[in-house]
């Protein structure tokens, strides 16, 4: 399967539009698939699209983490690694509270059992711009967050983002993580908000 879904790994009984769906999506992009079947269709519908937001931040944050930490291995001050800490938790609460402004449904439809599928992707290209942004605002704010005017910028917090998260280290975490196979997340995932 993964020829006809441009290399994507899907598991599970996947409907036909969801598989095509995937054809259109960039490998080097983060993707989640929710699918839910409740009472009604807009009910299944916000809790697949809810499905597939947890994975994504799931993703991200991992992303995160895993950047952050092989980064932080070559520090032996206590002051810079916890700068990094501190740095790495901003970006962290940041990317849960906005990162799915960036995401983008790539297809959504219903299946035969009128269960609702969602296919979310964050590209790359939009992952880091969320990451720099949240990473150079001085709070957490929504409004700080969706500006950030040159005059509110955490300049040292950016130059220290750009050296963090190089193009390298991002591909290499998103290509980890592509790894594996995607599968949908449904209504035995406990992990919903």
């Amino acid at each position: 399967m993964g020829s006809d879904n441009k290399g994507w790994q899907l598991t599970g009984n996947i409907p036909p539009f969801v598989s095509k769906a995937m054809e259109k999506v960039a490998l080097d992009s983060l993707v989640s698939i929710g699918t839910a079947r409740m009472d009604n269709v807009k009910k299944s519908r916000e809790t697949a699209v809810k499905r597939a937001g947890s994975e994504l931040k799931r993703k991200g944050t991992s992303i995160i983490e895993m950047i952050f930490a092989d980064y932080a291995a070559s520090f032996k001050d206590s002051n810079d690694i916890a700068r990094l800490i501190s740095l790495r938790e901003k970006i962290i609460i940041g990317f849960n509270k906005f990162g799915l402004l960036s995401s983008v449904v790539v297809e959504e439809d219903t299946d035969a059992n009128n269960a609702v599928w969602c296919v979310l992707i964050i590209s790359k290209e939009n992952l880091i711009k969320v990451l720099s942004k949240i990473a150079s605002s001085r709070n957490e704010s929504a409004a700080e967050f969706l500006t950030v005017k040159p005059e509110a910028r955490d300049e040292a917090n950016a130059k220290l983002f750009e050296k963090i998260f190089t193009a390298e280290s991002i591909n290499n975490s998103i290509a980890y993580l592509n790894a594996g196979k995607i599968w949908p997340v449904d209504e035995d995932d406990e992990d919903i908000e």
